[in-house]
């Protein structure tokens, strides 16, 4: 079993959390860390979102609020519904195929069972959404399909 979780002593785990330092770029906008997305796509404004994005960390994790909805190049979505899912899940695949570092973690787990046992779950984005993206992107690049 493999927790995903930025505090682990355990390497693999932390770079595969969504706090980990991982450059990629997802529809033309730069994020140093998928928390960063996740995080600055719930303010409106393009400048803070740019900022939030190149967060990682602690820091990134520090610009949690709460939101009804969430913002990204013109789209307005429901917070925690399967459009901004799917959205996290096409932002999630980027960091994974432009981020050698967090692919190698990833798919150094193997088959094993990813966790998300990191305290108080997310309403919006709950550990088992985020563990389901996690074993489908690791199963897409196993199999040479992303």
């Amino acid at each position: 079993m493999t927790n995903a979780y930025y505090r682990s002593s355990n390497s693999v785990e932390r770079q595969i959390s969504n706090l980990s330092y991982s450059e990629f770029i997802f529809e033309g906008r730069k994020c140093n860390s998928f928390e960063g997305f996740y995080q600055g796509i719930k303010g409106s404004g393009e400048d803070m979102q740019n900022h939030v994005f190149l967060m990682f960390g602690m820091e990134a994790k520090g610009r949690s609020k709460p939101t009804s909805y969430v913002y990204f190049n013109g789209r307005k979505l429901k917070a925690g519904s399967k459009e901004h899912h799917e959205l996290l899940f096409e932002a999630q695949k980027c960091k994974y195929t432009q981020c050698e570092k967090s692919r190698e973690a990833l798919l150094s787990t193997g088959n094993a069972k990813i966790t998300h046992k990191a305290g108080r779950d997310s309403d919006v984005y709950p550990a088992k959404v985020f563990t389901k993206h996690l074993t489908t992107i690791r199963a897409l690049i196993q199999k040479g399909e992303l």
